[in-house]
């Protein structure tokens, strides 16, 4: 989240600005409670960037609602900021030699620009952790587990630690189910990490 931070506030006018608030939107929604901060984020997005597709993508699927006349007064607001991009050029897009036009690189003192952060993991497939047995006289009720888990290039969950739950418990079914995910590849990323939340709202069957 820092780093994607860092990209957004540090450098708006970023090719990476409008995706790093895309990132920034989507791990928010996935803290409790945290519902209000990502509507805000993905507001911030489309009114900022209204051309990018990360807004773009927002937008299509309707994951908030925007008044088409705010719409259109922010889309007039950034082509006014940016008179000399082609209208139908979108702020973060490549140019037309597949390399991000100049317009939005920025670097961080050295040489060289600064590289965007990678963009979070997409899980291709998600299990569902097993009830565990309680001990006798004990009644099923709620609990989460996090895990963190380590992911290779091929998408495989090579480790898994338990970063909090609710109770001892439930952290050995957490952990297996970790292990049955799997991530869309990421060739040339290498190893990465990702959080995974799981929750138990039933007992045993």
């Amino acid at each position: 989240m820092a780093r994607y931070r860092f990209v957004s506030e540090g450098f708006p006018e970023s090719e990476y600005a409008p995706s790093a608030l895309a990132a920034e939107a989507y791990l928010s929604g996935k803290e409790e409670g945290g519902a209000a901060r990502s509507d805000s984020l993905l507001r911030v997005l489309v009114r900022g960037y209204p051309k990018s597709p990360p807004a773009r993508e927002v937008l299509d699927r309707n994951a908030i609602e925007v008044e088409p006349e705010s719409l259109a007064a922010w889309v007039a607001l950034w082509e006014e900021a940016h008179p000399e991009a082609d209208s139908a050029t979108l702020p973060d897009s490549a140019g037309a030699d597949g390399e991000s036009s100049e317009m939005f690189a920025f670097t961080d003192g050295s040489e060289g620009p600064l590289e965007g952060p990678p963009a979070p993991l997409r899980l291709s497939k998600r299990a569902e952790p097993t009830y565990p047995l309680l001990p006798l006289g004990d009644r099923p009720r709620p609990a989460t587990a996090e895990v963190e888990v380590e992911v290779s290039e091929e998408g495989k969950i090579v480790d898994a630690r338990i970063v909090r739950s609710s109770e001892e418990i439930f952290e050995g079914p957490a952990l297996a189910a970790a292990y049955q995910c799997r991530y869309f590849p990421e060739t040339n990323a290498g190893p990465r990490t990702a959080n995974l939340m799981f929750e138990f709202r039933s007992g045993p069957r």
